[in-house]
């Protein structure tokens, strides 16, 4: 019988049973690749986070080639630079004679401007190539900054968007659609995109239908760090107080009494947080609780009355921003509608709330897009899952993961920032705006100097009737002025910037009827000394100061690009010499 009996093959040698183990059991410490519970697998993407990192590598790689824009953010960056130097906030402001210099100065971006001098010294650091050129290694770093702050935005409100409609898919188009709507509000290099980086953070964490516990620590630390980078974070306390009364009505709604209000453990922990919150930003900013009444206060300038940004939004202006404001709105509401079983009061009065500011000043229509699209999207994503149109659910694994790395990379590999490590430090002035001054500061520096063909009439203008001394007072349109704070040639300040708060209110007055080219302009030039004219054409479309300075006789036009064909209307330029200096 044993000999019928079919024998039982032997064991492999251990070195043959090691190599057929080798591709089927766990990696390490027990990982194991294809198992979706493995220790690995928090960090991996299901198919949502692949087309999401694909999404956020192309729009940063897209917004690292946008030239720096330079209004607002020299200004920025020479304050941060100073504090950077002096380890101190000036009291005042610092670097212009025409300045306020009777009221204490509030400097509630100061940390964002610490980043822009930071980020930018790092540039020039880096660049290691001729002087002159150093600082397009700055402007460099900086633009990679506010590429990288977009993608933070869009990122954090992918997942805000995530997190209250429960799927990926409307996260996904969250970033497509932010990314036109806002395509105007990212090509401005300003402390604000930090601001709205915050808002979308503060969002993200308030946007589960059941608050963590983490709520009432990880606000305050927001709320901190946001009235540190920018004046916007009172935005952010109308978002929370908002948002509190709101999921109060739900938790009323679903439990049928005001008790049940009082009692949700979300609210509670919401009105908490932003308590302690409230608490914090008034003892951790170098102002105290003067920062709240600053930033409360500040709409109140003067000044403000002649920046457009601070007017009214026209309700019947076919303006971009007027027309996504009202589409933004008109959507919110018949999402609201169509999917009445499934709205958040929450979300809804957050929108409607945001939707009333731009009415006030449209400079608030920014925040309102952005609650906007969030409240949109999380509604659509809630009807979606109430209907079951959700996608099919695929568990997160590791070949998406690949996939992810093998889209995300290349994107990356596009941006400028890779450019610099394979050709160089950049030397093209095409990294800044083509507005930017430069060309006029080298001439402003020493006439004598060897310059561009644009500049060479101005430079040997100067030389023949200014014979060596500095020109003087620069009246300059605002980003002209803008980029001459900076840049400070000697002996050549810049009449007023972008930054109105700034300027005594008779002294800014003054400077809009210069500007506009009204009845008077010319005896305000000679009150205050100015020599020399440089303004942007583009700008002033609809003033008077280029064509009657071009006819004057007591002045000479020595670059008048305006109308040209030969520059795009953002480059150029119209400057005007006094023949007799003052």
């Amino acid at each position: 019988m044993s000999a019928d009996r079919p024998t039982e093959p032997s064991p492999p040698p251990d070195d043959e049973a090691d190599d057929h183990d080798m591709y089927t059991r766990p990696l390490g410490a027990g990982i194991d690749l294809a198992d979706p519970n493995s220790k690995l697998a928090p960090f991996y993407f299901a198919p949502g986070g692949v087309f999401a990192a694909a999404l956020l590598a192309a729009a940063f790689s897209f917004y690292t080639y946008l030239p720096l824009n330079h209004t607002d953010v020299w200004v920025h960056l020479k304050y941060g630079q100073r504090i950077v130097e002096t380890h101190a906030l000036p009291e005042v402001e610092p670097f212009s004679p025409y300045t306020d210099k009777t009221t204490k100065l509030v400097n509630a971006q100061w940390l964002s401007q610490v980043v822009y001098a930071l980020t930018f010294k790092a540039g020039v650091a880096l660049h290691r190539g001729d002087e002159s050129v150093q600082w397009l290694g700055g402007a460099e770093a900086l633009r990679v900054l506010h590429a990288a702050a977009v993608a933070a935005f869009l990122g954090l409100m992918a997942l805000a968007v995530k997190r209250a409609g429960g799927c990926n898919t409307p996260a996904v188009f969250t970033v497509l659609l932010l990314v036109p709507v806002m395509f105007l509000t990212f090509g401005v290099h300003r402390p604000q995109m930090l601001g709205l980086m915050m808002l979308a953070a503060v969002l993200a964490a308030v946007s589960r239908p059941e608050l963590p516990r983490r709520v009432t620590w990880t606000l305050p630390l927001l709320m901190t760090v946001w009235a540190n980078l920018h004046g916007s974070f009172a935005v952010g306390f109308v978002l929370l107080g908002v948002m509190a009364v709101g999921r109060a009505v739900d938790a009323a709604r679903v439990g049928k009494s005001v008790r049940s209000a009082i009692a949700d453990v979300g609210v509670r922990r919401l009105v908490t947080g932003t308590a302690l919150a409230a608490v914090a930003v008034a003892l951790l900013n170098p102002y105290g609780p003067k920062l709240y009444l600053a930033v409360l206060t500040f709409g109140s300038n003067p000044n403000l009355q002649y920046l457009m940004e601070w007017k009214p939004l026209k309700a019947t202006e076919r303006a971009p921003g007027t027309i996504v404001y009202w589409s933004l709105l008109g959507a919110n509401l018949i999402a609201a509608a169509v999917g009445f079983r499934t709205v958040s009061f929450a979300r809804l009065l957050v929108v409607l709330a945001f939707a009333v500011p731009p009415h006030l000043q449209q400079r608030m229509n920014v925040w309102f897009v952005t609650v906007g699209v969030w409240g949109l999207m999380a509604q659509l994503a809630a009807i979606g899952v109430r209907l079951g149109w959700t996608a099919p659910a695929i568990p997160p694994n590791f070949r998406l993961t690949v996939v992810t790395a093998l889209l995300v990379v290349p994107l990356l590999l596009w941006s400028s920032a890779a450019r610099w490590v394979k050709d160089g430090p950049p030397t093209d002035p095409k990294v800044v705006h083509p507005g930017t001054a430069y060309e006029l500061v080298a001439v402003l520096r020493d006439p004598t100097a060897p310059t561009t063909d644009r500049m060479k009439p101005l430079a040997e203008y100067l030389r023949k009737q200014y014979a060596g001394r500095s020109v003087g007072l620069v009246f300059g349109s605002e980003g002209v002025g803008e980029f001459l704070t900076w840049a400070d040639p000697p002996g050549c300040p810049p009449f007023f910037c972008t930054h109105a708060h700034l300027f005594p209110v008779a002294y800014y007055r003054d400077s809009q009827i210069i500007l506009n080219g009204v009845d008077g302009y010319r005896e305000v030039l000679d009150r205050y000394g100015v020599n020399l004219v440089a303004v942007e054409p583009n700008v002033l479309k609809e003033r008077t100061l280029v064509p009657r300075l071009a006819a004057d006789p007591d002045w000479q036009v020595v670059l008048n690009e305006s109308g040209s064909t030969d520059r795009p209307a953002p480059a150029q330029l119209f400057i005007a010499v006094r023949k007799v200096p003052k």
